[in-house]
């Protein structure tokens, strides 16, 4: 049975990987003119600008952790050889991925092979976490490196917050009877598409927008 352009992207957002269901979305978008979708699209491919401007399932709860090559001194109040978790004594936070969605996949590979996600921390933040080991001893800190580590879970659910973004648009499409028949969209369809609102963070892209070209987080 011969599906339109909708029914196609539905069936691809349910069962393609992440990289066909951009492409299909992107082809999409484009026929019904929806620039602001296009172009979250090629955000999620190419990568975001910048932090501020991902959406918040791009937004991943990290563990502060430090790497030492030897035990840190018993009086610095923290044991331990290799990596070793923050956790107890300072409050984890989230970081933003802006890699494109490709980097992401690679990221979860790496965590099939159970390789853990790291992330540098920036001079000001190592610095303010020296008091974290309650040592005062500077030349310690040559040999501790301060890390955050992504929460896996979170890296691995982002293909299917994307995928299901895409399904959740397709659906609304064909409910508000924009479907794509015979492989295009007639004017009176692509002027309801413009109608359909594309959920990110529980919010349209419109609203997003409303401080600049990038799509915000929160």
């Amino acid at each position: 049975m011969h599906m339109n352009l909708v029914n196609q992207l539905q069936e691809a957002a349910k069962r393609d990987d992440v990289l066909n269901v951009l492409r299909k979305a992107k082809c999409v978008s484009a026929k019904l003119g929806r620039k602001d979708l296009c172009r979250w699209v090629e955000y999620e491919q190419n990568g975001y600008l910048d932090a501020d401007a991902v959406p918040e399932y791009r937004l991943i709860p990290v563990t502060l952790c430090y790497k030492t090559n030897s035990p840190v001194p018993a009086d610095c109040d923290r044991l331990g050889n290799g990596i070793v978790s923050l956790s107890g004594i300072v409050k984890g936070c989230d970081s933003p991925i802006i890699r494109p969605i490709s980097d992401v996949l690679n990221l979860v590979e790496s965590i099939k092979f159970g390789q853990g996600m790291f992330i540098p921390l920036p001079p000001e933040v190592t610095r303010s976490l020296h008091g974290a080991l309650k040592c005062n001893k500077p030349d310690l800190f040559d040999q501790v490196k301060f890390m955050a580590r992504l929460d896996d879970s979170h890296v691995r659910a982002i293909p299917e917050h994307i995928k299901k973004r895409v399904l959740d648009w397709a659906c609304d499409l064909e409910a508000a009877g924009v479907t794509g028949d015979d492989q295009a969209f007639s004017n009176k369809e692509k002027e309801t598409a413009q109608t359909v609102i594309f959920n990110i963070n529980n919010s349209s892209i419109d609203q997003l927008n409303n401080s600049g070209n990038n799509i915000k987080g929160e």
